[in-house]
């Protein structure tokens, strides 16, 4: 299936973006010495944040196409992609790039789709 509004640079940003937070120290890998290092505190936060804005950058039509690639990757509708873009198309709001930073295994979700969905993404 070809992807009309995602660009292979929409998803490569987000794939980069997700490793950087999931490579992102967190609060609780140091215990109570984080107090000390306020660079890795904040080090999540910051990938975290990074993430949205990269996000926030992809167009709307673009992230309806991302977020069923998503739901694809987790199995939602079979994984068939055409029933959720569908679905996509319907649930799209000013929460979904939100929704989308907040998924646990996102980077796994979209590369798990591009391996089996067929999918060809816009240059």
């Amino acid at each position: 299936m070809k992807l009309q509004h995602l660009s292979i640079d929409h998803v490569t940003g987000v794939l980069y973006a997700c490793e950087a937070v999931e490579n992102a120290p967190r609060a609780t890998s140091f215990g109570t010495d984080i107090k000390s290092s306020p660079l890795f505190s904040r080090s999540y936060e910051v990938a975290t944040e990074h993430l949205l804005n990269v996000l926030t950058a992809i167009p709307d039509m673009a992230i309806i196409e991302l977020q069923a690639l998503v739901w694809a990757g987790r199995g939602n509708f079979d994984g068939n992609l055409s029933e959720n873009l569908d679905y996509s198309r319907t649930r799209f709001d000013s929460t979904t790039r939100d929704y989308l930073a907040s998924k646990n295994q996102l980077r796994e979700s979209i590369q798990y789709s591009l391996h089996t969905c067929n999918v060809t993404l816009r240059d």
